[in-house]
């Protein structure tokens, strides 16, 4: 058996519905368990890759063993490339799309009427639907998606209620299945189901409490736990979601303090195998927490808080490998970048860091493809798009960047990549 093209930490292969196979790298594999001639087998994906993310398929998956007792069986991985981008309206009421070139170019497709200020935006994992928090509104804001134009339509019965009050951020599980977003007066965390056929949401049953205004909400990326981080409080909230009913329990040790009363839990990311939460403090620093896969609790990584050599520290994102990170300094115009140590979640700055950016950032979102990355400035009513060294995470602007959004004043970033 052969795996050619992965990038990408996570990808598992089973047989037979039964022995599974843990792929490292691109190269030759083969299972443990031996299987007599003539008899049939079934080679199928488990999981895909992470760390970046990137979609494989099995080419002769399914046969007989013949005589040589070879499978023939080939998996290709490949990347997904980003065509279209969205991006929320915290200045007004629309949401925006833009179509993404391949050398980083965003070109304007149209806008919709959200009829709110939004804040928070997710797109379910197949791209079929897209999803704002509407904070003024009190609801979450539903569109079907058209994949091939990047368009968007209308989903039955949005917007769909919150319970509580000024709904600000919003995360949708790996698997598509539930929705969360945080209320920022209500202090609680609501939860809907997403029906997947045609992107209706049902409220999964009562708020759950949390800490005093969050702003921001975050899953890991095997769905066992969801955080919020909780502003008022300076902590991050830890609960483990029931995969069943998408209720959410605490997790031991919950809250966990970011730092000290110096330090704010202004907002929330997490390296792509969700091995390490990441809290810029709205101050000067960004607080590193490891998660225990285990039991969902967090402990601060040593060294944390991480200078970032500018003010008021906003939002962070990692790229698509997990290898670096990038924090939005909103009152110094500038941009922090970091390598993560592999195995503490330690942060060491890169060379040149901070990075000037000319307007004030919002937030930050590195495409899937893992070429670039996304800087939204709503004051400016821009974006800036920065290509990614892979082998350095220095980011360098692409030409025409930052881009005009007109009248939008971006805030949150939307990928669809394919």
């Amino acid at each position: 058996m052969t795996v050619t093209g992965l990038a990408g930490f996570g990808l598992s292969l089973q047989r037979d519905g039964s022995e599974t196979l843990d792929i490292a790298a691109s190269g030759n594999y083969q299972f443990a368990a031996q299987v007599a001639v003539g008899s049939p087998y079934a080679i199928t994906i488990a999981s895909q890759p992470l760390a970046p993310r990137q979609t494989c398929t099995v080419a002769q998956g399914f046969g007989t063993v013949d005589a040589d007792a070879s499978f023939g069986v080939t998996v290709n991985c490949v990347s997904p490339t980003t065509q279209f981008v969205y991006f929320t309206d915290v200045g007004g009421n629309n949401l925006a799309a833009f179509a993404f070139g391949n050398t980083g170019t965003l070109t304007t497709i149209g806008s919709v009427n959200n009829a709110a200020a939004s804040y928070g935006a997710g797109l379910t994992p197949d791209g079929r639907f897209l999803y704002t928090a509407n904070r003024t509104p009190n609801n979450i804001g539903a569109y079907s998606v058209d994949t091939s134009t990047g368009a968007l339509g209308s989903v039955a019965g949005a917007p769909f209620p919150v319970v509580g009050l000024a709904p600000r951020m919003l995360a949708i599980a790996p698997n598509g299945n539930f929705l969360y977003t945080v209320t920022q007066s209500g202090n609680t965390v609501v939860g809907f189901a997403v029906n997947r056929t045609n992107g209706a949401l049902t409220l999964l049953g009562s708020p759950t409490a949390t800490g005093g205004q969050p702003l921001d909400v975050t899953i890991t990326p095997n769905a066992k736990y969801l955080y919020v981080a909780a502003f008022n409080d300076r902590s991050v909230y830890g609960y483990r979601i029931d995969g069943t009913t998408g209720s959410l329990t605490p997790v031991p040790g919950s809250p966990f303090a970011v730092y000290d009363l110096s330090t704010y839990a202004r907002s929330l990311s997490m390296d792509p195998r969700g091995r390490f939460l990441f809290v810029p403090t709205y101050s000067t620093s960004v607080a590193a927490m490891n998660i225990d896969d285990a039991t969902g609790a967090l402990t601060m990584v040593n060294g944390s808080p991480f200078a970032t050599g500018g003010a008021q520290a906003s939002f962070a994102a990692s790229d698509v490998s997990g290898k670096f990170l990038y924090v939005t300094n909103q009152n110094s115009n500038n941009l922090s970048a970091y390598s993560i140590e592999q195995t503490s979640g330690a942060l060491t700055p890169l060379p040149g860091s901070p990075f000037s950016l000319g307007f004030a950032p919002q937030s930050v979102a590195a495409e899937p493809g893992g070429r670039y990355l996304l800087v939204s400035g709503d004051s400016t009513r821009q974006v800036g798009v920065y290509a990614l060294d892979a082998q350095t995470g220095v980011p360098t602007a692409v030409s025409g960047s930052p881009f005009s959004t007109g009248t939008l004043a971006p805030g949150a970033i939307a990928f669809l990549a394919r």
